[in-house]
């Protein structure tokens, strides 16, 4: 399974989802990156970076993983950094794009 690009309509109804069901004032901090193959997901944890890729499948179905980068400091004061953990996979149909984008914010809240 390699990653591949995220689509729009399927990014801006995800944003779009979150934000409306967040019960804070302020929006989310979600985005897109320049390459579009990861969506950046709120944290508000100093270090920990948590974001969305998608990886092929077949056709339109592909797997949602949610992943991190996380720096952690080490006793002796050094810093350790992991890249892309995955913390939960789901499959999603690109087909219709909102429907994909709840079940793949449900994938996320599960590693919240």
């Amino acid at each position: 399974m390699g990653t591949m690009e995220i689509p729009e309509a399927f990014a801006n109804a995800f944003i779009a989802i979150a934000n409306d069901m967040n019960d804070h004032e302020d929006e989310l901090d979600l985005g897109l990156s320049d390459n579009h193959t990861r969506l950046y997901l709120s944290s508000g944890c100093p270090g920990f970076s948590p974001y969305l890729r998608l990886a092929a499948t077949g056709a339109d179905v592909v797997a949602v993983e949610i992943c991190c980068d996380d720096n952690r400091r080490l006793e002796d004061g050094t810093w350790e950094l992991t890249r892309g953990e995955i913390q939960a996979v789901t499959a999603v149909d690109l087909a219709d794009p909102v429907a994909a984008a709840r079940r793949a914010l449900e994938c996320w809240w599960t590693t919240l």
